[in-house]
């Protein structure tokens, strides 16, 4: 139960970043043995309730997590129905054999991670647990939410159009709008060097770009990262936003080609 302001933190209005983490639920967790899933329900008496969920990124992504949910909710939907049955859908898919790997890099990546959480007095050191934030959040941190409108994208794509050239048309996505709009905001905001080298990278469903692909309602972490460098000063100027949005349309560009793991090579 909370006495938080529930218009508040379900709004878009600023809040203490810290109002939310009670409401975030904790994963049961030792070095041999951690939960999956753990929810968590709170209730702000007379205004509503909300749902906190956390998850073990290590065996279930963002794609699963959200399955899991529509899935709970349909079945909510049905009421008490005996022998309720998911659409096909929402049936999960389990098969990890259909994901192939030929170049190897399943190991790659465990030996890097073995090596970054291992130390010198456990060399070989296996935990299920999470890693935990480096620095405790502190108690000015605000969280705002901000809301763009198909409006809001709909004069984005025009900006960024009208600075590109026309004889070379490229797709525009939401997505790639959204996330080269907040990234030019977040680094003119943080201002600085305009020499200094940015990093800017997301993760990415990747059922749909394997080769072959795997089904929808695959349930795991199927997901790879996409990452890209770039000085600070290139997002500054007047045509940062256009810059920032070809490069991220060169990446998912990319990305779209079939047969992604087979590309990749062993480092």
């Amino acid at each position: 139960m909370s006495n938080s302001n529930f218009s508040l933190l379900s709004g878009n209005e600023i809040h203490k970043a810290l109002e939310l983490h009670s409401l975030e639920p904790q994963l049961m967790m030792t070095d041999n043995i951690a939960t999956i899933i753990a929810l968590q329900i709170t209730l702000f008496p007379s205004q509503g309730f909300c749902v906190g969920i956390t998850t073990h990124h290590a065996i279930l992504d963002g794609k699963s997590t959200t399955m899991f949910v529509k899935s709970w909710v349909y079945l909510c939907k049905k009421g008490n129905t005996k022998n309720s049955s998911l659409p096909p859908k929402l049936t999960l898919f389990y098969d990890r054999s259909v994901i192939k790997d030929p170049s190897g890099l399943d190991l790659v990546y465990l030996n890097q991670w073995l090596a970054f959480t291992s130390s010198d007095s456990d060399p070989n050191r296996r935990s299920l647990i999470i890693l935990q934030n480096i620095k405790d959040v502190s108690d000015d941190l605000l969280r705002p939410t901000f809301d763009l409108t198909h409006e809001h994208i709909k004069s984005l794509r025009e900006k960024v159009l009208s600075k590109l050239d026309k004889a070379k048309p490229l797709h525009l996505s939401s997505f790639v709008l959204t996330f080269a709009y907040v990234s030019t905001c977040l680094i003119k905001a943080r201002g600085g060097e305009s020499d200094k080298m940015v990093n800017l990278g997301f993760a990415t469903d990747a059922r749909s770009h394997l080769n072959p692909p795997i089904p929808k309602n695959y349930f795991g972490n199927c997901v790879l990262g996409l990452l890209a460098s770039a000085k600070a000063g290139n997002f500054m100027d007047e045509n940062g936003l256009p810059l920032l949005r070809s490069w991220q349309a060169i990446w998912l560009k990319s990305w779209r080609r079939k047969g992604f793991l087979n590309r990749q090579k062993r480092s």
